[in-house]
């Protein structure tokens, strides 16, 4: 019994799998909603292509 205590205990330290999500216990958010990281990815994307035309406009002005 003591075995399984200690070990619960030195897992504190591990993100817990909650559903579809990764809850850490320091509070960082590890989401592995694939279609949310795809509309992350496709927002980069989208502010990449925005300043890149925004420096190229700079440049040719």
């Amino acid at each position: 019994m003591a075995d399984s205590e200690s070990e619960s205990s030195n897992n504190l330290n591990m993100p817990r799998c909650i559903g579809s999500k990764v809850v850490h216990l320091y509070g960082v958010d590890i989401s592995r909603d694939e279609k949310e990281n795809k509309r992350k990815k496709r927002k980069e994307s989208l502010n990449n292509s925005r300043t890149r035309a925004a420096k190229a406009q700079k440049v040719h002005t």
